[in-house]
Protein backbone atom coordinates (compact mmCIF):
# COMPACT_ATOMS: atom_id res chain seq x y z
CA UNK A 1 0.00 0.00 0.00
CA UNK A 2 1.15 3.35 -0.86
CA UNK A 3 2.42 5.90 1.84
CA UNK A 4 -0.22 8.34 1.75
CA UNK A 5 2.06 11.45 2.01
CA UNK A 6 3.55 10.35 -1.18
CA UNK A 7 6.88 9.63 0.72
CA UNK A 8 9.01 6.62 1.38
CA UNK A 9 7.75 5.03 4.85
CA UNK A 10 8.81 1.20 3.96
CA UNK A 11 12.43 1.56 5.51
CA UNK A 12 11.39 3.83 8.18
CA UNK A 13 10.97 2.14 11.80
CA UNK A 14 10.54 4.48 14.32
CA UNK A 15 8.55 6.61 17.11
CA UNK A 16 6.74 9.96 17.45
CA UNK A 17 9.85 12.34 17.25
CA UNK A 18 8.28 14.60 19.80
CA UNK A 19 7.71 10.79 22.33
CA UNK A 20 11.60 10.63 21.55
CA UNK A 21 12.31 14.56 22.45
CA UNK A 22 9.68 14.15 25.89
CA UNK A 23 11.63 10.77 27.01
CA UNK A 24 15.18 12.54 26.02
CA UNK A 25 14.69 15.65 27.89
CA UNK A 26 12.82 13.72 30.63
CA UNK A 27 15.97 11.09 30.78
CA UNK A 28 18.65 14.07 30.37
CA UNK A 29 17.03 15.77 33.47
CA UNK A 30 17.20 12.69 35.10
CA UNK A 31 20.79 11.56 34.45
CA UNK A 32 22.47 14.16 32.70
CA UNK A 33 24.55 14.08 30.19
CA UNK A 34 26.69 10.33 30.33
CA UNK A 35 22.43 9.50 30.00
CA UNK A 36 23.10 10.09 25.74
CA UNK A 37 26.21 7.56 26.49
CA UNK A 38 23.95 4.84 28.39
CA UNK A 39 21.28 5.32 26.14
CA UNK A 40 23.90 4.23 23.02
CA UNK A 41 25.79 1.50 24.81
CA UNK A 42 21.71 0.20 25.56
CA UNK A 43 20.72 -0.01 21.86
CA UNK A 44 23.92 -1.73 21.05
CA UNK A 45 23.64 -4.14 23.66
CA UNK A 46 19.14 -4.58 21.95
CA UNK A 47 20.86 -4.52 18.38
CA UNK A 48 23.50 -7.61 18.91
CA UNK A 49 20.93 -9.58 20.93
CA UNK A 50 18.28 -9.06 17.93
CA UNK A 51 15.63 -6.86 19.01
CA UNK A 52 16.21 -4.14 16.32
CA UNK A 53 13.17 -2.22 17.08
CA UNK A 54 14.06 -1.43 20.59
CA UNK A 55 17.77 -0.59 19.56
CA UNK A 56 16.21 1.99 16.61
CA UNK A 57 14.06 3.50 19.24
CA UNK A 58 16.42 3.69 21.75
CA UNK A 59 19.15 5.11 19.32
CA UNK A 60 16.30 8.05 18.49
CA UNK A 61 15.56 8.84 22.05
CA UNK A 62 19.70 9.34 22.15
CA UNK A 63 19.80 11.21 19.19
CA UNK A 64 16.85 13.44 20.29
CA UNK A 65 19.16 13.77 23.67
CA UNK A 66 21.60 14.77 21.97
CA UNK A 67 20.31 17.74 19.88
CA UNK A 68 18.21 18.84 23.35
CA UNK A 69 21.88 19.07 25.35
CA UNK A 70 23.34 20.88 22.39
CA UNK A 71 20.43 23.23 22.45
CA UNK A 72 20.76 24.22 26.50
CA UNK A 73 24.87 24.60 25.61
CA UNK A 74 23.42 27.45 23.31
CA UNK A 75 20.84 28.74 25.56
CA UNK A 76 23.54 29.06 28.63
CA UNK A 77 24.84 32.07 27.78
CA UNK A 78 21.36 33.66 27.67
CA UNK A 79 20.94 32.72 31.13
CA UNK A 80 23.84 35.35 32.70
CA UNK A 81 22.91 37.61 30.37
Amino acid sequence: MPASDGGDQAGRVGMNASYAEQAATNVLSRYGLAAIWELQLLAAKNHREGNELAARSILEIADAAERIWSQWLKEIPDLFA
